[in-house]
């Protein structure tokens, strides 16, 4: 039956269903940029999503920074956390590598 779900009425099957599908952006997000990426705290608004991959449950959560919406993992939102909680009011996010091999840090941002 899920597989009737998914391939609905053009009969295509999982396999070709995903294959030009970057589940990391779907709803228009996007992740974050290679290098620095500034977020005035403040202006922010967030929303959780539940993803599942790897036949995991995970949650992403979206990140509305002006005309752009960014997906962030749980450990971005971990360093955000720790920035917000230190008393910082913008944090930066420096993305480096990509797939597998990408690494993010999370800095709070004096004023």
């Amino acid at each position: 039956m899920l597989n009737q779900v998914l391939r609905g009425d053009d009969n295509m099957n999982l396999k070709d269903f995903v294959k030009d599908k970057d589940f990391s952006t779907e709803n228009n997000t996007e992740p974050f940029p290679e290098g620095k990426t500034i977020l005035q705290v403040e202006s922010i608004d967030v929303q959780e999503q539940a993803v599942e991959f790897d036949g995991k449950k995970r949650m992403r959560y979206i990140l509305s920074v002006g005309d752009k919406q960014y997906w962030a993992g749980s450990q971005i939102m971990e360093g955000v956390k720790a920035a917000i909680n230190a008393g910082f009011k913008k944090v930066e996010v420096n993305r480096k590598g990509l797939g597998l091999k990408t690494k993010y840090a999370v800095l709070g941002v004096q004023e």
